[in-house]
Order: structure tokens, then C-alpha cells, then sequence
């Protein structure tokens, strides 16, 4: 991981989706391919088109809908763990009952639900307060190094 600028990496900082999507690619999927992407907000020059293409080839990672993939966007917690989860998991996990512990559980959006159940089952998140996990709160810089390391220490 790199600092947003030299010897500086602000950690209380928001992270956006594209932030993210490099951080997630570089950790576990260096040697995904490049797939054809066609969101309207994603800049062919752009130095995270390669890592969200990348993201997108290997079913890490979706858009909001079909053009729009939310680049400059900061990203949720909820969607933090989708993509961590599309990292990791294999084919060959088997789909337990999803058992979410967290008083706001219900909060959580149902296509998350796994992936955050998965997660916490596996000792790769918690919660912001050791009761509530804040699926729609934004995630930090410092949050989302925490879960890459996790997730390379599983």
C-alpha cells in the first residue's frame, strides 16, 4: 500500500472504490486479465483503469449498474467485504447458514451478507464498536490495509 502523497497515508481517510479495487488486485489477483469495460465514469488513461478492469475480468468486482462503476466514490463497508470475499473464496465453499452476530445486521443489503458473515466468521473483520458493523458507513484507508492483511494471512 502507498500513501495518497509522500510519507503521508491517512488512515482516518475515506477509501474509494477504485482505491480499493488496486489494493484488492496488487494483493490477490496480480495475474487476473484485463477484461473489456464499458463504464461511462472510468477514464482509459486513468491510472486505476487497468486494476478495475482487472477487478471486473476476474468477478472481484461490479458497477452500480452496467456503465457507471462509482469511480471517485468512497466505498462502503458492506462493499468493502463483497470484493474482499470475491477474492478469497473458492469454489468449494460451502454456503453455511449465514450467521451475522452484529446487532445492525439486519442493515446489511442482501447481496452482503455472505460475504460479511464469511468475513467475520473468519476472524478478518469486526465491528466498528464490537457490537455494530456499519455496513453503510464509508471505509478508512486503515480499515481496508487491515483487511488486505487479514485476508493475506488467511
Amino acid at each position: 500500500l502507498k500513501g495518497r502523497e509522500a510519507l503521508k497515508f491517512y488512515p482516518h481517510e475515506n477509501v474509494k472504490r477504485e482505491e480499493f479495487v488496486k489494493m484488492i488486485v496488487l494483493s490477490l489477483a496480480e495475474d487476473a486479465k484485463e477484461s473489456q469495460i464499458n463504464f461511462k465514469d472510468a477514464d482509459k488513461n486513468a491510472w486505476y483503469y487497468t486494476y478495475v478492469s482487472k477487478a471486473v475480468g476476474a468477478g472481484l468486482a461490479k458497477g452500480y449498474s452496467d456503465d457507471v462503476f462509482g469511480i471517485g466514490n468512497n466505498i462502503t463497508r458492506e462493499d468493502l467485504c463483497v470484493m474482499a470475499y470475491n477474492a478469497v473464496k473458492k469454489e468449494d465453499i460451502l454456503k453455511e447458514d449465514i450467521k451475522l452476530s452484529f446487532d445492525d445486521a439486519d442493515e446489511i443489503s442482501d447481496y452482503a451478507k455472505e460475504a460479511v458473515a464469511y468475513l467475520a466468521n473468519n476472524g478478518v473483520i469486526n465491528g466498528v464498536d464490537g457490537k455494530n458493523f456499519a455496513p453503510k458507513a464509508f471505509a478508512t484507508r486503515a480499515q481496508a490495509a487491515k483487511i488486505i492483511y487479514m485476508l493475506l494471512d488467511m
